[in-house]
């Protein structure tokens, strides 16, 4: 029992180790490129000959309402709620149709909701 040998692990070459090292940073290096380049045409739209676009988040309408989410955020109301005030128009048909304040139920007349004031100004047939 005294002279069994223990059994040795075969040992990497020095060069062959750092040919490993080498290559393992290149993968990882081209999965990095390639997931920046997926996230890059993931945010912007980019036509087949590669020019940019507007990115998608400037063309996101959360809320449907007509208003995209970077020109609610801009106006302050809710990217998410498509009618902020809460008077029954979105903030979209109050922007673009109605020149009401889609922050203010109330913008037109302290009595009448910005909806019964759309209502009140439509023509009667």
């Amino acid at each position: 029992m005294e002279n069994e040998q223990i059994p040795q692990v075969a040992q990497t070459p020095p060069e062959q180790s750092s040919r490993i090292k080498i290559f393992a940073i290149l993968i990882v290096a081209m999965v990095c490129i390639a997931l920046g380049v997926f996230i890059y045409h993931t945010l912007h739209k980019v036509s087949a000959t590669g020019a940019a676009r507007e990115p998608l988040y400037l063309l996101t309408d959360s809320d449907a309402d007509g208003l995209t989410d970077a020109q609610e955020i801009t106006l302050g109301t809710d990217p998410h709620n498509p009618d902020t005030d809460g008077d029954g128009l979105s903030d979209g048909f109050e922007v673009n149709s109605s020149h009401t304040d889609p922050k203010n139920a109330h913008s037109k007349d302290p009595v009448l909701t910005d909806l019964q004031w759309v209502y009140s100004k439509a023509p009667r047939r």
